[in-house]
């Protein structure tokens, strides 16, 4: 059987990454899924490996596709839990002495709140809310400052092309200044 081999084109640091963990076989493609999806970032090895190991082992394809899923999966279930004790210790901060107060509030009356929410209309459009109130008063310094870097770029570029023609005029086309249309 011919010797195949997908990560030619990658850096070196990666193929050595795909080269231990296809040494581990199906428990290195689990940690490369399960890294891939929590913590690091692994764009394309996984993949990669997962192909290199089908290649080589054609009957285990099955094997190292769940490997791969069940890796992802974990991963993915690490960064909730990771996420959700940092969404409590944030609201925690924010809401200070109140926060069991609402949460005592949102645990007992959730579906009265919920229900409220469905039942109101929508927003008007073109009427603006608090959230656009802020989004504008957020977006809008950022905006006319790009506007104002573009405008006085424009009055730049204008007063280069200007000094640019003046400077040519002067030098290179002085029997031309002498010259009229109406001549």
């Amino acid at each position: 059987m011919e010797d195949y081999s997908v990560t030619g084109p990658l850096s070196g640091w990666k193929q050595k990454i795909v080269a231990f963990a296809g040494a581990l076989g199906a428990p290195g493609l689990l940690l490369i899924s399960f890294l891939d999806s929590s913590v690091l970032s692994f764009p394309v090895i996984n993949d990669l490996l997962l192909i290199e190991l089908s290649i080589q082992k054609p009957l285990r394809m099955p094997l190292y596709a769940a490997m791969a899923m069940i890796g992802s999966l974990l991963g993915c279930v690490l960064l909730y839990f990771i996420a959700k004790k940092s969404e409590e210790a944030f609201f925690h901060k924010k809401a200070g002495q109140h926060a069991h107060a609402i949460r005592h509030w949102v645990e007992n009356n959730g579906f009265g709140g919920m229900l409220i929410a469905a039942l109101l209309p929508p927003p008007t459009p073109g009427e603006r809310g608090p959230i656009a109130d802020i989004v504008g008063g957020a977006v809008t310094p950022l905006v006319d400052a790009v506007k104002a870097i573009w405008l006085q770029r424009q009055k730049a570029n204008e007063l280069m092309r200007k000094t640019i023609e003046t400077q040519l005029e002067a030098t290179i086309w002085p029997s031309f200044a002498s010259v009229s249309p109406s001549s």
